[in-house]
């Protein structure tokens, strides 16, 4: 690696971020207009051409290690709780308008709406 170049995983890591973001910005947008069910649904349909893209290029020749199959099929149920939450979230609650606030307004807004004791 060439000195002040960033590593390759930092790029891999900073694209993550932008696409989340992407991601979370157009979820914030769908939310107002569809359900959390149809949100997943729609966001599997998504997925459809991104996984055959990558099947291609992996020449469709895929590991089938049991246990790794298990964890991948694990983590697939585990984010599709969490975003169905998420999505949910974001209908119902007053993360509408902590999406795309700063995070000192969102603290000001969540120390205002708690319950009293």
């Amino acid at each position: 690696m060439k000195k002040g170049l960033l590593p390759k995983w930092m790029f891999h890591a900073l694209f993550s971020i932008f696409w989340w973001g992407i991601w979370g910005f157009v979820v914030k947008l769908g939310s107002d207009k569809i359900s959390p069910r149809q949100m997943q649904i729609l966001f599997m349909v998504g997925m459809v051409p991104l996984v055959v893209a990558t099947l291609i290029r992996l020449s469709f020749k895929v590991d089938f290690d049991g246990l790794g199959i298990t964890y991948g099929v694990l983590n697939g149920v585990f984010t599709t709780l969490g975003l169905l939450a998420y999505y949910a979230a974001m209908q119902r609650a007053m993360l509408h308008s902590l999406a795309l606030s700063p995070p000192s307004s969102a603290c000001d807004r969540c120390a205002r709406v708690r319950p009293a004791a």
